[in-house]
């Protein structure tokens, strides 16, 4: 049989939990001080931590956050190991049986409640009992990971905004009877105002968050009107990007096209890539490694580490993951944006959203550009047509005036001459080299006898000659 959990204090603490009221006015005045003083939720968690420790008297505190994606990472503890850490960081409350994950998601297991508060909070004084008194079965649906690394004391307190868990406290010690029921009971009541808190934050970085996304594809749209090359707007797009303070970017990557060869990625711009990636990533098929699957299956492809996907991999390479973001425009793929993470980030679907949203401005951008180019090889090819038309037209007016040869092109000379003098543009000046190439064209019409004539023309003759301009 179970052996009942008494209410007693930490005696191996050196501040005891406040009791009376005044203290707890105290407490409460300390929450909202740090409230109004820090800019950030991260800031403003770690600063709680470090409170809750001193109430309990707990070696180990940690507070849990759950996201959009159902995932539980502390977002600020103190104590516990980078080895309790990396095991414990990436508890989801879609995949994970543990107490941490019934209690955010409010579903206890029978073999819990003996050990809930009213509130839901569970608490224990000696996690050996507690998992002795349980069957195999019980045994299941707990990690287990606690007690392995020798916590007895546990107590995991849920945090709420008005009637939703949006987060956890996670208090452990090495101590037997550490987190007696008055510490739990006096969490509980700062609880509340914790999620008060955690909730303005969360909504001030919604909005931040916002605010960047809307600033970005600004800059992205903004570039893309300027008269510069694509590889020069994809090189100040990635920076772009990188400019993002919520993505735990680590400031490298990529932009690959497919060009002339089909499903083939073109390494075309790159942030801080080893000169091994640059090689082995220069040219690379659909569904090679995550740009090419990312491009063969149009869809994101995410990493949190190097793991058995990366198929690009050398010696001392950096631990990192990726965001690899096909750029597709009705269906067609015409690039991959490839970013690279800070190893162990979680997959986040507001970063997504947003790099999808990047994605397709960046293939508004790519397709006009294209269009451009196209565009300008026609322009040349009609300007080169009608530049040969031009001069053979003149030389046709030669044939027929040899007294005027190189009239024409001296008056082209010098009418482009005094356009330069007068600072025209180009366009302008090239206006006028081709109009006066062709001014006397006029003369085609006249016929040959009268400008051939030999001695003077009559008067009659001198007339018919100065209808050429009309004709022209």
């Amino acid at each position: 049989m179970r052996k009942s959990q008494k209410g007693k204090r930490a005696g191996a603490g050196n501040i005891t939990v406040p009791q009376e009221a005044e203290s707890q006015r105290e407490a409460i005045n300390s929450l909202l001080s740090l409230f109004a003083t820090k800019s950030s939720r991260k800031e403003y968690l770690e600063a709680v931590v470090e409170r809750i420790g001193l109430w309990s008297g707990c070696r180990c505190v940690g507070i849990r956050v759950l996201d959009e994606s159902g995932n539980i990472p502390y977002d600020s503890y103190v104590g516990f190991s980078q080895e309790f850490w990396e095991e414990e960081n990436f508890l989801t409350i879609t995949k994970d049986k543990c107490i941490c994950t019934r209690i955010i998601s409010g579903l206890p297991e029978p073999e819990d409640a003996p050990y809930l508060t009213p509130v839901g909070s569970f608490r224990c004084d000696n996690t050996k009992e507690f998992i002795s008194g349980i069957s195999e079965e019980g045994r299941a649906k707990y990690r287990g990971t606690c007690l392995r690394v020798g916590f007895i004391s546990l107590a995991v307190i849920p945090i709420r905004y008005r009637e939703q868990i949006i987060g956890l406290i996670h208090l452990a010690d090495e101590r037997e009877g550490t987190v007696p029921l008055t510490v739990v009971e006096f969490i509980e009541s700062m609880s509340p105002l914790i999620g008060e808190a955690m909730n303005r934050f969360n909504l001030e970085e919604e909005l931040q968050r916002d605010y960047q996304i809307q600033t970005v594809i600004s800059k992205l749209v903004t570039i893309s009107l300027e008269k510069i090359p694509l590889e020069e707007i994809l090189e100040r797009a990635i920076d772009i990007v990188f400019s993002v303070e919520w993505i735990a970017f680590q400031g490298k990557g990529g932009i690959s096209l497919v060009e002339a060869e089909p499903e083939v990625l073109v390494l075309k711009v790159q942030r801080g890539l080893a000169p091994q990636i640059q090689e082995v990533c220069a040219r690379v098929p659909f569904g090679r490694c995550l740009c090419g699957r990312a491009a063969l299956k149009r869809e994101i492809e995410f990493a949190d580490h190097v793991g058995e996907l990366y198929e690009t991999r050398y010696e001392g390479i950096i631990p990192h993951g990726h965001y690899c973001v096909p750029i597709l425009s009705t269906g067609k793929v015409l690039g991959v944006l490839n970013l690279y993470l800070k190893e162990g980030h979680r997959r986040y679907e507001r970063e997504e959203a947003f790099l999808q949203v990047v994605a397709n401005t960046l293939a508004g951008v790519i397709e006009r550009k294209l269009a451009e180019k196209e565009l300008e090889k026609t322009l040349n090819k009609l300007q080169r047509a009608v530049k040969g038309s031009i001069q053979t037209a003149a030389s046709m007016v030669e044939v027929r005036d040899p007294y005027t040869a190189g009239h024409q092109r001296r008056v082209t000379s010098l009418a482009c001459a005094m356009a330069r003098e007068m600072g025209l543009p180009k366009e302008r000046i090239e206006a006028l080299r081709m109009a006066g190439a062709i001014h006397d064209i006029g003369k085609i019409y006249i016929p040959a006898e009268i400008l051939s004539k030999p001695g003077r023309i009559t008067e009659i003759e001198f007339s018919v000659i100065k209808t050429h301009p009309q004709v022209t």
